[in-house]
């Protein structure tokens, strides 16, 4: 766990890099393939991950060996992730060589970059000691899309209001023991109250009383996440970017 070293650079570096491990299956090569029943697509062909001090990278299982090489290299000159983002939750310079990584994976045109965000953590996230108005938070029933992690073990959030869902936080990715990625969703009509906040606490808590680390992984381009993660006092783990 990442919170009884929160100022230990390293060891946060290093929490990424399991973070990685943890999302993607690996072959005995330590190359990215499928997991069971997902197709080929939801493999990024080329992951680099960068955190302070560390840069790291990880190849599909189908990349031919030129192709990785070449990959290595550039992404081996690249420089890690500058100390002073990990806390301010804003987009840090691109690496320089991202353009030419693409390129090298290209097939005339540079291959495209899918993904691009941090991972955040909450770890001084605590729960609020009155919630919005008449507001009250209880534990989903395996449903709507939270149902598959809800059946592994992963329970989600909602918050009710005078007996109406107005907002969740379910378990986007769950790694029983380990760590949840959430996912936060409130009604359109009930924004701007404070229920993303006060559901988002809910969550963290009820996983952080499982023993493990509740985590978000937002695009960069997602405002509205990284605003609520910002104001709930998130903190940067790393930055991954994925190609196709």
């Amino acid at each position: 766990m990442i919170g009884a070293v929160e100022e230990n650079l390293a060891a946060r570096s290093l929490f990424f890099v399991e973070s990685v491990a943890q999302r993607f299956v690996h072959d005995d090569r330590g190359r990215l393939v499928p997991g069971a029943g997902a197709s080929a697509a939801t493999v990024p062909r080329f992951y680099l991950g960068r955190a302070p001090g560390l840069t790291f990278w990880r190849f599909a299982a189908t990349l031919d060996s030129e192709r990785m090489i070449q990959l290595a290299r550039l992404a081996a000159l690249e420089r890690t992730l500058p100390a002073e983002f990990m806390s301010r939750i804003e987009m840090p310079p691109p690496p320089e060589r991202l353009p030419a990584l693409g390129a090298r994976l290209g097939r005339g045109d540079a291959a495209p970059l899918r993904f691009r965000g941090p991972l955040l953590a909450f770890e001084s996230v605590t729960p609020e000691g009155r919630l919005p108005g008449k507001a009250q938070v209880r534990l989903l029933a395996a449903s709507f899309e939270e149902k598959r992690a809800a059946e592994r073990g992963s329970p989600g959030v909602a918050l009710e209001v005078a007996g109406q869902v107005v907002a969740t936080c379910h378990s986007r990715r769950y790694w029983p023991g380990w760590g949840a990625e959430c996912g936060v969703k409130t009604a359109v009509t009930e924004r701007g109250r404070g229920y993303g906040q006060a559901v988002l606490r809910a969550w963290c808590e009820t996983i952080r009383r499982r023993g493990e680390v509740p985590l978000a992984r937002p695009q960069w381009s997602d405002r509205d996440a990284l605003g609520l993660a910002r104001s709930v006092g998130a903190s940067c783990v790393g930055e991954g970017f994925e190609f196709d």
